[in-house]
């Protein structure tokens, strides 16, 4: 559970980095590349977490 925690304050954090830089930065091919690395942030962040839960699920339970 800590490790969940501790990605999605993680990626809420460059999430945060992201969207400021891109509102600063008038720029659309910039915007394509930072929207393009946010989603991949949180496709690999879901993907984490569901590799977690099946592990967590394979053992019996414990932490996450």
């Amino acid at each position: 559970m800590r490790d969940v925690i501790a990605g999605l304050v993680g990626v809420g954090l460059f999430l945060l980095f992201v969207g400021y830089y891109a509102y600063r930065v008038h720029s659309v091919p910039l915007w394509v590349v930072l929207a393009i690395a946010a989603l991949l942030a949180l496709a690999d962040y879901v993907g984490t977490v569901r590799e977690q839960i099946r592990r967590n699920a394979d053992l019996g339970g414990g932490e996450a």
